[in-house]
């Protein structure tokens, strides 16, 4: 189950970094760094999101967003190496999602997602609790199933077991 959450919180974050950096590619087009940082700064909406970074075609740094409040310190690169390739990466209480930001086939550049793992962890935490109610539960279930049908089935044979002993008494 981790690994599944795991998964689908970076094919979540991938949506999330192309539809931003599509979202950006007028900025990029027009040299409108202003227009790519509005962009970014939407991603506000998004309370596990804590930084982004956006690339030209040729690596440069473009645009930034970084929550308020954020620990996170921004240490963005000035350039990335051309040909930085797609990044999907969990690692310790971050996430990380690099992509290509492209339209009709033309790189404009790349976008660059951070967000914090404490969501996640917090919902693997949630699942295991849950889990271990619902063994605990059953559990407690069985042992009460157990002592009824014990009961039930063990009567009947202490009854006649008194009637055979009423019977070789008298």
């Amino acid at each position: 189950m981790d690994r599944t959450l795991r998964a689908q919180r970076l094919q979540a974050m991938g949506v999330t970094a192309q539809v931003v950096g599509d979202a950006c590619v007028s900025g990029l087009s027009f040299d409108d760094a202003d227009d790519a940082a509005a962009v970014l700064a939407r991603l506000h909406e998004f309370p596990d999101v804590e930084a982004a970074a956006l690339y030209r075609d040729n690596g440069a740094r473009f645009a930034t967003y970084q929550r308020a409040g954020s620990t996170r310190t921004d240490a963005w690169p000035e350039t990335l190496p051309p040909g930085s390739p797609e990044l999907r990466e969990l690692s310790g209480d971050e996430a990380v999602v690099r992509l290509p930001v492209t339209y009709d086939d033309h790189l404009y550049g790349t976008i660059e997602v951070i967000a914090s793992n404490e969501a996640l962890d917090d919902e693997i935490r949630q699942f295991i609790l849950t889990l271990v109610a619902i063994a605990v539960a059953l559990i407690g279930a069985s042992v009460a199933a157990a002592w009824f049908l014990s009961r039930r089935i063990t009567r009947p044979i202490f009854q006649l077991a008194d009637v055979a002993r009423g019977v070789t008494t008298n």
